[in-house]
C-alpha cells in the first residue's frame, strides 16, 4: 500500500512538474512571438518613414496618391526632411502615413484649424518624437544652447510649388494642453503684441524678434516618450518669390 502511495505521488510530480513546464514552454513561445512582432513593426515603421522622407523628388508622388498630403518640410542641420499632411481632425495621421497605410509612426501633420496654404499667422505641424533621429526626433537637438550658436534655417514648400525660407528663433516647452500654443484659433484671434511678448518670454532659447506681419510655423513633438511637455520650436516663414497672403 506504501509503495502505491509513492507511486501515485510520483506520478503527481511528474505531472506537475510537466505542466510547469508546459506553461514556461507556452509563455516562450509567446514572448518570442511578441519580439518577432515588435521588430517586424519596428522595421516596418523604418520602411514607412523612409518611404515617405528624406527625398523631396517623391513629393509629387505623394500627392498623386493623397491629397491630404499638403507640404514638404526641410530643417536644415537635422534629419528633418518629410511632407507634411493634413486631415479633418488631428488624430488621423498619428497612426496613418502620407500614403493613408497604417503606421506606427504615423507622418507630421498640419493642425486641422490651420489654412492648408499655410497662409494663417500661426501654423502648427505636429510629429512623433522618435529615436534614431526619425519623424521630428531631432527637435530636441533645438534645446540645446551650443545648437543655436549658428544661424537655424529651413524651407517650407507647397503643394503649389510656393517655397518659403524659415528662420528658426525660438524654442520653448509646454504642455500639450496650453490652449495659448495649441489653439491656432484662439492664437490667431489673440494675434497681437501682448501674445508675442508673452511667447517670447515664455521661450527658453530665442535668438530673434518676431513682428506683427510676420507668419510662424511652428513645429512640435513630445518631451520624451512618456511625457505630457511637448518641445515646441518657432519658425519666420518668408516666401522665396513675393507674393500677397
Amino acid at each position: 500500500m506504501e509503495l502505491m502511495n509513492n507511486n501515485k505521488k510520483r506520478t503527481a510530480s511528474h505531472i506537475i512538474v510537466g505542466a510547469v513546464f508546459s506553461v514556461l514552454a507556452i509563455v516562450l513561445i509567446v514572448l518570442i512571438i511578441l519580439i518577432v512582432k515588435n521588430v517586424r513593426r519596428d522595421q516596418e515603421t523604418i520602411d514607412h518613414i523612409t518611404e515617405n522622407s528624406g527625398d523631396p523628388d517623391i513629393f509629387d508622388e505623394l500627392i498623386a496618391i493623397n491629397p491630404e498630403v499638403i507640404a514638404w518640410i526641410t530643417v536644415d542641420d537635422t534629419l528633418i526632411n518629410t511632407c507634411v499632411t493634413q486631415a479633418k481632425d488631428n488624430t488621423k495621421y498619428i497612426n496613418t502615413d502620407a500614403r493613408g497605410e497604417e503606421s506606427f509612426a504615423g507622418n507630421p501633420f498640419l493642425d486641422y484649424r490651420n489654412a492648408s496654404d499655410f497662409s494663417d499667422v500661426y501654423s502648427l505641424v505636429y510629429g512623433h518624437l522618435m529615436s534614431d533621429h526619425l519623424m521630428f526626433g531631432d527637435l530636441v537637438l533645438f534645446q540645446d544652447p551650443e545648437f543655436w550658436e549658428t544661424e537655424r534655417t529651413g524651407t517650407l514648400l507647397l503643394a503649389d510649388k510656393r517655397e518659403y525660407n524659415i528662420t528658426f528663433f525660438a524654442c520653448l516647452t509646454a504642455t500639450s494642453h496650453d490652449s495659448m500654443y495649441f489653439d491656432p484659433i484662439r492664437v490667431r484671434n489673440n494675434w497681437n503684441g501682448e501674445f508675442l511678448a508673452s511667447m517670447l518670454e515664455d521661450a527658453e532659447l530665442k535668438n530673434d524678434e518676431i513682428g506683427l506681419t510676420d507668419h510662424i510655423l511652428v513645429l512640435s513633438t513630445c518631451q520624451s516618450y512618456d511625457s505630457d511637455e511637448r518641445v515646441m520650436v518657432f519658425g519666420k516663414l518668408t516666401e522665396k518669390q513675393k507674393q500677397k497672403w
